[in-house]
C-alpha cells in the first residue's frame, strides 16, 4: 500500500467529478470583483494534477502547479510550469496575480505554525494586491463516494468510522481508502486539521486582509447561505 498522492492517476479519476471549467469561472469573476480585471499569472498551490492552473493556462494565464508529490507533479500536463516543493516553503523567480489552494487541501497544514509559514510563502510571492483564495470545506462528514471512468470502477473514502481526533491539537489521523473494481489499492492515514475562517485570520494577522467568504466553488453564493458546502476565504496580501 501507498499514500493517495503517490496514486496520481487514481487521484484525477477520483477527483474528476469536479466541474473545473466552472471553478475556474468563479475564481475570475471573484478576482475581477475584489481585485479588478483579469489575472495575468497565476499560483496553484498542493495542485495535484493541476487541473486548475490548466484550465486557467486555456484561458491565457501565465499558469504555476506546485505540489510536494513527484508523482502528482508528473501527472500534470502540456502549458503550465509544473515546481515539486514543499507549499510552506518555497521561494520561484515571479510574482502572482492569484494564488489558489483548492480542495481543502489547507487541511494538510497541521499546525498554526505551519498555516504561518505557508501564509508568510505565499504573500512574498504575490503582487501588490494580489489574491490568495482558500477553498475549506465545512460539514461534509466523511465522504464517500464513486466514480467510473477508462473502464475502471474507483471508489473512495476519505475518512472511515473511528479516524482518531485529538481535541487538543485539533489533528485527525483520517483514514483514506481507494478502491479499484473492488481492490484496495490505496489504504492509508493523513493527518487532517479542519481550519475555520476565524482561525485562518487569527494567524494571517496584520499581513493580510480577508475581503470576502462564499460558500461554493460552482455558485456565486456568500458563505452565509443555507446552501453553503464550502467555506471559500478570499484574502489579500498587503
Amino acid at each position: 500500500m501507498t499514500g493517495p498522492f503517490d496514486f496520481a492517476d487514481l487521484y484525477a479519476i477520483a477527483f474528476g467529478y469536479r466541474d473545473i471549467p466552472r471553478e475556474a469561472d468563479l475564481l475570475l469573476t471573484w478576482f475581477d470583483r475584489h481585485h479588478g480585471g483579469d489575472p495575468a499569472t497565476v499560483l496553484e498551490l498542493a495542485a495535484g494534477p493541476g487541473d486548475h492552473a490548466l484550465e486557467l493556462a486555456k484561458r491565457g494565464l501565465d499558469a504555476t502547479a506546485l505540489d510536494l508529490s513527484a508523482a502528482m507533479c508528473a501527472k500534470v500536463g502540456e502549458g503550465v510550469r509544473v515546481v515539486q516543493a514543499d507549499m510552506t516553503d518555497f521561494e520561484l523567480d515571479q510574482r502572482f496575480d492569484l494564488a489558489i489552494l483548492m480542495l481543502d487541501s489547507a487541511s494538510l497544514l497541521l499546525t498554526g505554525t505551519a498555516m504561518t509559514k505557508f501564509l508568510g510563502c505565499v504573500g512574498r510571492h504575490l503582487t501588490t494586491g494580489g489574491l490568495l483564495v482558500l477553498d475549506l470545506s465545512v460539514g461534509e462528514g466523511k465522504p464517500d463516494w464513486t466514480i467510473e471512468a477508462g473502464g475502471r470502477t474507483v471508489r473512495t473514502q476519505w475518512g472511515l468510522p473511528g479516524d482518531a481526533f485529538d481535541p487538543r491539537t485539533g489533528i485527525e489521523q483520517t483514514r483514506v481508502r481507494m478502491t479499484v473494481d473492488g481492490i484496495v489499492c490505496v489504504d492509508e492515514v493523513v493527518g487532517s486539521h479542519p481550519w475555520t475562517a476565524g482561525q485562518v485570520q487569527d494567524l494571517a494577522g496584520d499581513g493580510w486582509e480577508l475581503v470576502a467568504r462564499y460558500g461554493s466553488m460552482t455558485e456565486d453564493i456568500p458563505a452565509s447561505d443555507l446552501r453553503a458546502l464550502r467555506d471559500v476565504l478570499v484574502l489579500r496580501g498587503r
